[in-house]
């Protein structure tokens, strides 16, 4: 049980801190194009405080679950004892990363190419960040797909011996 959860629990961090990045992106420009200068009072610096604040705890949280991974399963009391020997945890993690980048890909073209006619046709700055966005989103999606061993030896130091147990 404790290989289990320690995948399901980086794949869970990578998708976190997926989200956190993507989010994190978008509402810097929109903060930025929507704080002006002369309009700066109490309501931007609340907003733009609980922002930070979650934020902050999201990379905490993401974190959290890629690399610690096996200090939460010691904190949860979740033993090893219920392990099956036939599960190899980085086969797993493998598996899991490239679904992972697949579907975040699939889900990002579409919106990626109707965003990309939009701009043809009008040339905005707001709809250039959203595609700069989706483009992101794109390119996430096909590193996390591409590039998952480069993932999986960044996410499993020290926490996955060499067998991928």
């Amino acid at each position: 049980m404790r290989k289990l959860f320690i995948v399901v629990a980086k794949l869970m961090g990578l998708w976190q801190l997926y989200s956190a990045i993507i989010i994190t992106i978008q509402s810097s420009f929109y903060l930025s194009s929507s704080i002006q200068l002369s309009t700066v009072d109490k309501e931007i610096f609340l907003t733009l405080g609980l922002w930070v604040l979650n934020t902050a705890f999201v990379f905490i949280l993401a974190w959290l679950l890629i690399v610690k991974t096996e200090w939460l399963a010691d904190k949860f009391n979740i033993n090893d004892r219920d392990d099956s020997p036939s599960f190899n945890a980085e086969s797993a993690l493998q598996i899991g990363i490239k679904l992972i980048g697949v579907y975040v890909a699939v889900l990002a073209m579409p919106q990626f190419m109707r965003r990309l006619r939009y701009y043809s046709v009008s040339v905005d700055v707001t709809l250039f960040l959203c595609i700069g966005a989706f483009f992101l989103r794109l390119g996430l999606g096909f590193f996390l797909a591409l590039k998952t061993e480069m993932i999986i030896k960044f996410i499993s130091k020290g926490t996955m011996s060499k067998d991928g147990v």
